[in-house]
């Protein structure tokens, strides 16, 4: 069944520049579980930024797919994950979202476990039989957990990729992300967060949409020009993004890019570390090609399946977490340059607004989505076209400039649907080898 809607659900076809989507692939339920279960039970997450838990004995509460975790520090400063479930009654055995303790206690019936997973007290423990071993009956371990330039990430599988397979060529892009500061990045305090109507998918597909900002951020830009900033009609504005691209990085990863001087962008105003920055010593730290990049470009960066990093208008850490199949959470973070003068982090954080729940920006997405899980619900005219700039798209490497630091699998202009229609393919072609994986188990 489930191969069927795959094939009956995307249509194909490049001989006409042709590629529709069934709105079905964003409200059925067969396909949402396959989803959780492939994408984010199988494979690796995003979970938390190192930030999140500094010191020793820090501990953060994070979802992977339909478990909940707790993500440790422990007194070692090895960052561990448990399923936070009580192996007695199964109550979660932290309710507190972030915090620091040696030890979780579970509020039910008082059974306790070191932050490294051992169970180290159980309430009147005679009453139980003599062979009963509380060693034997400590958290459950997430299968992997692994940091990369502080971004961590965990799998509930063992016989996973390595995590630097995974991120692939979205990796050299995560790290101009950080190398582009002389001291990398600081998350603060705090979180946004939001809930929303819609399939997970739209969140990732909506910040690598630059077709709609002009149109569903309209009265954001009207504002914007009452205060006297000059915006040019829309027609005009997709012809000065002919030079920006969208680009394909393969396994789910996506990114568009701005080309421009990043700290000559508007919401750092040229100011932030023009004294201090593009040192000497900074450039033979990063090396020469990732110094002219990280100064070169700014972005959007997607890791499939739930982490999103965006620079503009603010720099925010954008955690997805898909809660059923037209439910979404929203957990955002702002970031920062380490080390830089109050002021400026200030600036940043009053960009920052425009992502927020309350802000300019946030509540016209919701209202997108909103408004197209309705239309989803159409069985007359359930197709979404995903068509936009399929003639203008390229594999050819050698085409942009941008592949001298990492490869990709197809681009296209910033405001086309190429991301999209690469994602689908990546989406369709997972799910029915999984399908095929496990029919081969079964008939084994």
């Amino acid at each position: 069944m489930l191969k069927e809607k795959l094939e009956q659900f995307i249509i194909d076809n490049p001989e006409d520049r042709e590629f529709k989507v069934n709105g079905k692939v964003y409200t059925d339920q067969e396909l949402y579980e396959k989803e959780i279960e492939l994408f984010f039970e199988k494979s690796w997450v995003y979970v938390c930024h190192e930030d999140q838990i500094k010191q020793e004995n820090d501990y953060f509460l994070a979802q992977i797919g339909k478990e909940p975790v707790i993500i440790t520090r422990s007194a070692d400063g090895q960052i561990q994950g448990f399923i936070n479930r009580c192996p007695h009654r199964g109550a979660t055995v932290c309710r507190e979202h972030q915090g620091n303790s040696k030890s979780f206690r579970c509020f039910y019936h008082g059974w306790t476990f070191r932050n490294n997973g051992d169970c180290i007290g159980v309430a009147d423990q005679q009453a139980y039989p003599s062979n009963f071993d509380k060693s034997k009956h400590g958290l459950t371990k997430v299968a992997k957990v692994e940091s990369y330039r502080g971004f961590v990430f965990a799998s509930l599988e063992e016989n996973v990729p390595t995590l630097e397979e995974h991120l692939g060529n979205a990796k050299p892009f995560l790290d101009v992300v950080i190398d582009r500061y002389a001291d990398g990045i600081e998350v603060a305090n705090g979180v946004t967060k939001y809930g929303n109507v819609g399939n997970w998918k739209l969140q990732l597909e909506n910040a690598l949409d630059y077709y709609h900002p002009l149109f569903v951020h309209k009265s954001y830009f009207d504002i914007v020009a009452k205060r006297g900033v000059k915006r040019e009609n829309a027609s005009l504005q997709f012809k000065e993004r002919v030079v920006d691209h969208q680009l394909y990085l393969g396994g789910g990863h996506g990114l568009t890019v701005h080309y421009r001087d990043f700290l000559k962008a508007g919401y750092l105003e040229g100011e932030l570390f023009q004294s201090d920055f593009r040192t000497p010593e900074w450039e033979e730290k990063v090396g020469p090609l990732m110094a002219k990049w990280t100064q070169k470009i700014s972005m959007h960066l997607l890791i499939f399946p739930n982490l999103l990093i965006m620079e503009g208008p603010a720099l925010q850490i954008r955690q997805i977490r898909p809660v059923s199949v037209d439910r979404t959470e929203v957990y955002g973070r702002a970031y920062y340059p380490k080390g830089q003068p109050d002021e400026y982090t200030s600036r940043q954080l009053a960009a920052y607004e425009f992502l927020g729940p309350a802000g300019h920006g946030t509540p016209d997405d919701i209202a997108a989505f909103e408004s197209c899980t309705v239309g989803y619900q159409s069985e007359k005219a359930p197709w979404n076209n995903l068509s936009r700039g399929y003639d203008r798209e390229v594999t050819d490497a050698s085409e942009l400039e941008i592949s001298e630091l990492s490869n990709f699998c197809v681009a296209g202009n910033i405001s086309d649907d190429t991301f999209l229609r690469a994602m689908f393919r990546h989406w369709k072609e997972q799910l029915a080898e999984e399908k095929d994986a496990s029919k081969k188990e079964v008939h084994a």
